[in-house]
C-alpha cells in the first residue's frame, strides 16, 4: 500500500492523527530500542567482568585476551550486535516519522489559505 501523502490528504484530522499516532509510536520503539542495547552492553559488561575475575580469559597480549574473550563472550557480543542494529532502525523509524509530521504541520496553513480564502499573513 502506497502511503505517500498527497495534496488532498496531508492536511486532514485523519491524516494528522495518523502521523501524531505514528511518531509516538516510533518514539517508544526508539526508548524501548534504547533499553534493549543498554541492557546488552551492561550484560556483556557484567560477563566480561565474571571472565577477568575468574581468571579464564587466555592470551599473552591484549588482542589474544580480546579474541579470547569475544569467543567465549560470543552470546552476549552478539547480543548487543542485534540490539545495536534494532537502535538503529528505531532512530530511523523515529527520523521518518518525524519527517512525514513536520511535512503535514508545515503544509497545513497553506491547506487553510485554499479552504478559507484567507492569506497566510492574516491567519494569525
Amino acid at each position: 500500500m502506497d502511503d505517500t501523502l498527497t495534496t488532498t490528504d496531508w492536511s486532514t484530522p485523519t491524516k494528522l492523527l495518523t502521523e501524531a499516532w505514528g511518531l509516538e509510536l516510533a518514539l517508544n520503539a526508539l526508548v524501548h530500542a534504547q533499553m534493549q542495547r543498554d541492557r546488552a552492553k551492561e550484560g556483556l559488561e557484567r560477563a566480561k567482568t565474571t571472565l577477568i575475575l575468574s581468571g579464564n580469559i587466555t592470551g599473552k597480549n591484549a588482542e589474544e585476551r580480546e579474541a579470547s574473550t569475544r569467543s567465549a563472550l560470543a552470546a552476549e557480543y552478539g547480543a548487543l550486535f542485534e540490539a545495536e542494529q534494532a537502535l538503529t532502525k528505531a532512530k530511523s523509524e523515529v527520523a521518518i516519522a518525524r519527517l512525514r509530521w513536520d511535512t503535514c504541520i508545515a503544509l497545513l496553513p497553506w491547506r487553510l489559505d485554499e479552504r478559507t480564502g484567507m492569506e497566510e499573513s492574516s491567519c494569525g
